[in-house]
Parts: structure tokens; sequence; C-alpha cells
């Protein structure tokens, strides 16, 4: 099951729809009409009155377009790129501002001409609202461009997988070639899943069922290398396993519990793999013996790895996900926390 973990490319026009977009809106509008009252007006003696037309104009205007982009964005959005939602915007603002200044007339200009009137106020709007769509314009190229440079950084970091991992059990495969082939096929085809996972589509996220499944294969492929020297006890009774996660989240973690504990210690260790949900949030624990001579040494590879996981998770939850690591004089335990996640909800950076 394939879900998105990092927001694509986002539309042209904001979510007129939002409250929040909309309170910058109807800002933005009045401070416009403020600056061109006191252009045009500042020694008038019903500067007030003046004001209070354009901004009831103004804000009818703003929001008769926003009303109209609200209800057809879904709709220009996914049928039309930058230009053809630009150009819907000035339509929509083009027909409210007619409408808008028809009435007007009516109402409170009669004896303006009134072919004069609609085209002074259709250039203004127009005007105004070709600076906004530059502005947003400008936005869209940034977003594109952060959204790419994301995706790239995202993909580094997903496809670092130790080299000495291969090594190891390319090693591993021409051993067992001669004394069990079906084995070395098999164990062929777990190193290839992982490898591909790695390689896999960086706006693409996997499942908490997948990365068990990934982790399990990592640790059958170990337990060949390492003999009885490595045992697992998983505790995952009741996780979701449809949970979203980026991929390959708990193989590095689990790497790191074999070369940094297992491995080093002569008579190796048992890694231990629980997990529990409360809520809406999810805890995966993992623990493993480290050699007691080891609390002093530099663990730049392990910090390194466990680095590479924290940006993964904030680039699809962002502050919603914790790593967290806890370290006694035999012991270390790494806690991922996250959130049980639907699919439209791993926008990223949110």
């Amino acid at each position: 099951m394939e879900r998105k973990a990092i927001r694509g490319e986002q539309p042209l026009i904001p979510d007129l729809c939002s409250v929040r977009i909309l309170f910058f809106l109807v800002l933005a509008t009045e401070l416009v009409v403020l600056a061109m009252g006191l252009v045009a007006d500042a020694g008038s003696g019903d500067f007030w009155l003046r004001l209070g037309l354009r901004s009831l104009y103004a804000q009818w205007l703003a929001l008769g377009a926003a009303a109209v982009l609200c209800a057809t964005r879904p709709w220009l959005v996914g049928r039309f790129g930058p230009q053809g939602q630009s150009f819907a915007t000035l339509v929509a603002v083009a027909m409210v501002s007619l409408a808008l200044s028809d009435i007007s007339h009516r109402l409170m200009m009669p004896s303006e001409d009134y072919l004069r009137f609609l085209g002074r106020n259709l250039a203004v709007a127009m005007i105004f609202t070709g600076l906004l769509l530059r502005y947003l314009y400008v936005q869209f190229l940034h977003g594109r461009q952060a959204a790419a440079e994301a995706r790239a950084r995202f993909q580094a970091l997903q496809s670092r997988i130790r080299p000495h991992f291969l090594f190891n059990s390319m090693n591993t495969i021409a051993t067992l070639t001669r004394i069990d082939p079906q084995l070395a096929e098999s164990l062929v085809e777990d190193l290839a899943d992982l490898f591909r996972a790695s390689l896999s589509e960086a706006d693409r996220l996997s499942t908490l069922g997948e990365e068990l499944s990934l982790a399990r294969r990592y640790l059958g492929i170990e337990g060949l290398r390492l003999g009885g020297r490595l045992g697992v006890e998983w505790s995952l009774e009741g996780l979701p396993e449809e949970a979203a996660l980026p991929r390959l989240t708990l193989q590095p973690l689990l790497e790191n519990a074999v070369y940094h504990g297992i491995e080093k210690l002569p008579q190796g260790g048992k890694i231990s793999v629980a997990g529990e949900r409360q809520g809406d949030r999810i805890f995966i624990r993992l623990s493993n013996p480290i050699p007691s001579s080891d609390a002093g040494q530099d663990r730049r590879g392990q910090g390194m790895a466990l680095e590479n996981v924290r940006q993964r998770l904030r680039g699809v939850f962002g502050e919603r996900a914790r790593l967290t690591v806890t370290k006694d004089v035999d012991r270390y335990q790494t806690q991922l926390e996250f959130p049980l996640i639907a699919d439209e909800d791993t926008d990223r950076g949110r």
C-alpha cells in the first residue's frame, strides 16, 4: 500500500475557504483601500465617508471573488495548471467587479457615465489582482523548488544502507550456496527486497506492516551470519499494520542494535522489539545489550543513523513524531513515537 510521503506541487490558488486566509484577505484589502484613500482624499472633508464607501465596495469585491474561487477551487486545481488558475481568478474578479459596479452605479451614482464607472472599477480590480497573482506565482515557484529539494534530500536519506551490510550478506550467500542453495536463494530474495525499499520513490510512504516485514527479513539475514549469537523477541500485538511510516524506518535502528550491540558481544544477545498503541499514537521500543566498555566511546555511526531517521520522520509528520534514546550501562533503548494518520494527513512539513 503506497501513500504520499511528501506534499507535491501546490496549487496556485490558496484555500479561500479557510478562515485564516480570509482574514488576511480582508486585512490586505483594507490596507490597500486605506493607502488609496490617503493618496486621493487626505485633505478632503469627507475623507471618512469616502473611505467607508471604498472599503464597502472593496470588501464585497474581495469576498465575492473569494466565494467564487472557494466553490470552484477543487475543480480548477484538478484540471488546470498555474496559468489556467490565474486566468480563472481574473475572470472571477472581473465578473464580481462588474456586478458590484453595476449595483453601485444604480444605487449611488446614477448621474456618472455608466461605462466609464464600470471600466475604472474593473481596471483597478484587474491591476491589484494581477499584482496578487504575481506574488502567488512567485510563492508557487518557491514551493515547487522546495518540494523538489525535499524529495531529493528524502531520497538520499532513505537510500543509506551501510555498504558493509551488503558485503557481509554477499559473503553469507556465497557460503550458503555450497551448503544450502535453497536457503541462499531465499536470502538473495530478502536482500533484494531490502534494497528495493531503499531505492524506491522518495515521495511514497510505507506502512507499519511492511516495515515490520522488512525488519524481520533484515534480522533473518543477520541471524544467518551471526548464528546463535542473535536472538529476537517480538511483542507487537494490536498494532495497526496500516499505519503510515517512511520507508526503512525500523531497519536502520535494528542495524544499529546489531552492529553496535550484538556483534560486539562475544556471547551475543537478544534484541527486544515491543510496540503499543495509545489512542491515535503508536510507540515502538527497540532494546539491545551493549558492552559495558562502550559507554564512553564515539558512536558517530549510530548517531548518523538516528539523525537520518529523525529527519525523515520530521519530513512526514513534522513535530508529531519523536525518536528518543535511553542508554544504561549495558542496555541501549530506542523509542519511536508517531501518529496514526490517514493518507491525506501525510503532508510534508505540517
